[in-house]
């Protein structure tokens, strides 16, 4: 795996999200994830990766299935990394589910 755990399992992008990867071979893993411009959550166990991008998900674009224009920045450094930037955005949704704006696709 690229950041020491399955990458985002079972996760939805619902979202923007940056992932940055920083090698660094005085860390053995950390990250940091902020969004919405007030939160920042610092943490050093790649099992919460999942938890807090689904909460930063939650936070910014509403339980359930609403998606969002607002970025997620998730920075993992590490010593078993490369140094990679990607971008994982929300799939392109036409037609609205329950939960969703009818517009949606618009």
């Amino acid at each position: 795996s690229v950041i020491g755990t399955s990458l985002f399992p079972g996760i939805v992008t619902r979202c923007p999200l940056l992932l940055k990867l920083c090698n660094d071979r005085t860390v053995n893993w950390e990250a940091v994830i902020s969004y919405g411009g007030k939160f920042r959550y610092e943490f050093d166990e790649p099992s919460e990766v999942v938890r807090y991008v689904e909460l930063a998900q939650n936070v910014l674009a509403g339980k359930g299935v609403g998606i969002c224009e607002d970025l997620i920045t998730l920075k993992i450094t590490s010593s078993t990394v490369c140094d990679l930037s990607l971008i994982d955005l929300p799939g392109i949704t036409r037609v609205a589910v329950k939960g969703q704006p009818e517009d949606i696709g618009a």
